[in-house]
């Protein structure tokens, strides 16, 4: 069958380079109404360990 990525890292973006774009991600996450919206806005902290739990593949504990 076809095997997807389950992680950024997987999809081949090197540690450094995620990391340095860690501000911009965060910035367009909170410009995004969809994240305003939502019924828990995260702090922050949260939407950055959300994008570093994704980067490894880990599942969403917190």
């Amino acid at each position: 069958g076809i095997k997807e990525p389950l992680s950024i890292k997987e999809i081949g973006i090197p540690p450094d380079s995620f990391d340095n774009s860690m501000e911009k991600l965060v910035d367009n996450a909170f410009a995004d109404a969809t994240l305003i919206m939502a019924a828990r806005v995260p702090s922050t902290e949260e939407v950055e360990k959300l994008f570093r739990y994704a980067y490894d593949g880990r599942s969403i504990d917190f």
